[in-house]
């Protein structure tokens, strides 16, 4: 998130030095790009979430949000994010990607160890709990079982997808934008 939030600071920080600085014919120029790295900082690392309700688990993507229903779920996988798998597909959450390399590296015995306890045959980064996709996977393997335990969880129920239309539009206009300023 911080990533993103700098990227549209620096961006505006550098439209209107750019705009005090170079003559307006070339500012029109460079600001497409400017524009584009600040859009895409707040498109790519803030509006990723994911939230866990009791009804479902949301998860919203760059282009799409997606309503998993529990009932749906079949397994939670994280090698390279956190991954629902249901009979309507498989869905990565882009607010929860697995760790890099040199997690395997730093990780703790103990937190290796609750993750066998959990159930977890043999642990990856993705599933401890330390990290930014292992926190809500077990979250939610956990509450999935209490469901199942409790026989509530009923037929598997569809899964809603939402595209986010107003995001596409602007990211292809930038796109077309950055291109068209490249060309003048």
């Amino acid at each position: 998130m911080i990533m993103g939030i700098g990227a549209a600071v620096v961006s505006a920080v550098a439209l209107v030095g750019l705009l005090l600085e170079v003559p307006f014919d070339e500012w029109i120029r460079i600001a497409p790009a400017l524009v584009s790295v600040g859009v895409l900082g707040i498109v790519l690392f803030v509006l990723p979430s994911l939230t866990v309700s009791d009804n479902h688990i949301t998860v919203r993507n760059v282009l799409r949000t997606i309503e998993v229903p529990w009932s749906a779920i079949r397994t939670v996988d994280t090698k390279y994010s956190l991954v629902l798998d249901t009979p309507d597909g498989k869905f990565s959450a882009w607010a929860a990607p697995s760790p890099g390399r040199q997690a395997a590296f730093v990780t703790r015995t103990a937190e290796v160890e609750r993750a066998a306890a959990a159930g977890l045959q043999s642990p990856r980064p993705g599933d401890l709990e330390s990290t930014t996709s292992g926190a809500p996977a077990m979250m939610i393997r956990r509450t999935l079982d209490d469901f199942i335990e409790a026989g509530t969880l009923g037929a598997p129920e569809p899964v809603h997808i939402r595209r986010h239309t107003v995001t596409t539009v602007v990211l292809i206009a930038l796109g077309v934008a950055v291109v068209a300023s490249a060309l003048l």
